[in-house]
């Protein structure tokens, strides 16, 4: 299991302003490390998207009042813990882990059928059967005798007699 502070080292926020992204690095000066801030956030309800490696997190909606009170709240509630404020600031606990590398999976013979190289020779395999059994050899060897026997000296049908390279007198 990963740590969490050990993820939001290099996390950072992302605040959709009126269409606009906002970004926000951690502040590494701070007190607890994965504080994020914004400054200039106009009046009105925004998104907030927050990502670290190793963690996801689910969007949150951002009301700003005119006076500045700030409200948060989850984009799709669902069975999720409320958002609380600690000392002023909010908490956001991520909602699951993310592998960096897919598990291995075992080993199936169905699986490799996914492989390009194995649909290649196996394609290549399948087509030379089945050309296999489209041509006929027998008759490929009574056209090949003709073609001999055509061609033998003395029966007159040769190749062509005449000059070579193009050259005339």
């Amino acid at each position: 299991m990963m740590n969490p502070q050990e993820g939001l080292k290099s996390a950072h926020a992302v605040l959709t302003v009126a269409g606009t992204p906002r970004k926000a690095m951690v502040h590494q000066g701070g007190e607890r490390l994965g504080e994020f801030a914004f400054g200039d956030v106009p009046a009105g309800t925004h998104r907030l998207e927050i990502r670290a490696h190793g963690f996801t997190y689910h969007p949150v909606r951002v009301e700003v009042g005119e006076s500045g009170d700030v409200a948060l709240w989850w984009e799709d509630a669902g069975k999720r813990p409320p958002l609380r404020a600690v000392g002023g600031a909010f908490e956001f606990p991520p909602a699951g882990v993310t592998p960096f590398f897919d598990p291995r999976s075992s080993n199936q013979i169905l699986a490799m059928a996914k492989n390009p190289y194995v649909l290649m020779i196996g394609g290549g395999a399948v087509f030379l059967w089945l050309m296999s059994k489209l041509i006929d050899v027998d008759e490929i060897q009574r056209e090949m005798e003709r073609e001999r026997a055509a061609r033998a000296p003395g029966s007159g049908q040769g190749a062509p007699q005449g000059r070579v390279g193009g050259e005339t007198s």
